[in-house]
């Protein structure tokens, strides 16, 4: 029997498959609603790989949710909950960063106290930085350099600057944040310059309040 021949009493049920349907021959007039309303309905957020159809200039194409919004990851957070004493006078100092809250890339090097861009994540992030500078009671802090370090972890890319102008002080949170464009590989922390008179400075922790931290997001481009 010829391909073109309906056979007596009909087309059975299922009997076409997609070997005898033209290209391009579905169109709109041939879709009902229930192409969507009659599926499984997902009720959470897509994850980034689950996919769309969409006319793209004209030509159907597939697109992964990732695309799609999307999440402004990879995120991290790290505080001080503890106190980091004996910071040398006018001396650059990193900060280091004890108490990770978070951090969806694992890209914190807990022994250089410096957070690496993992591989494929280069971009602009969103930044922000402080720390809670105290004499501890035994001296006066002439002014403060909190300094924000990427590239090979001693490049300067920010910092936060404060004098007293000759009015002395004993503590103080600084802070900065900013968006920068950062590289794979970049090793972001954050350090300070403490000019005090007379004892040793520190630099305050608390796991409570975070005046000492080091936050970062990547930002949906």
């Amino acid at each position: 029997m010829s391909k073109t021949t309906i056979p007596t009493g009909g087309i059975t049920a299922d009997a076409i498959d997609a070997t005898l349907i033209a290209d391009d021959a579905i169109s709109d007039e041939h879709i009902d609603i229930t192409a969507i309303t009659g599926q499984t309905a997902l009720a959470e957020a897509p994850a980034g790989t689950d996919e769309f159809l969409i006319s793209d200039g004209g030509v159907l194409k597939r697109l992964d949710a990732s695309y799609i919004g999307g999440t402004n990851t990879p995120n991290f957070s790290a505080t001080r909950n503890s106190n980091q004493t004996s910071v040398s006078d006018a001396t650059i100092t990193k900060i280091q960063f004890n108490n990770v809250q978070y951090d969806t890339a694992s890209g914190w090097d807990s022994s250089n106290y410096w957070w690496v861009v993992p591989s494929g994540q280069g971009g602009k992030y969103y930044i922000s930085w402080s720390a809670y500078c105290s004499s501890g009671g035994y001296a006066y802090i002439d002014d403060v350099n909190l300094i924000l370090y990427g590239g090979n972890g001693t490049t300067s890319i920010d910092v936060v600057a404060h004098s007293s102008h000759n009015s002395n002080f004993d503590l103080g949170v600084f802070k900065g944040s900013g968006i920068y464009a950062l590289s794979v590989g970049d090793k972001i922390n954050v350090a300070a310059s403490i000019n005090h008179e007379g004892g040793t400075a520190r630099i305050d922790g608390s796991g409570t309040w975070n005046y000492t931290h080091l936050q970062l997001a990547k930002i949906i481009e």
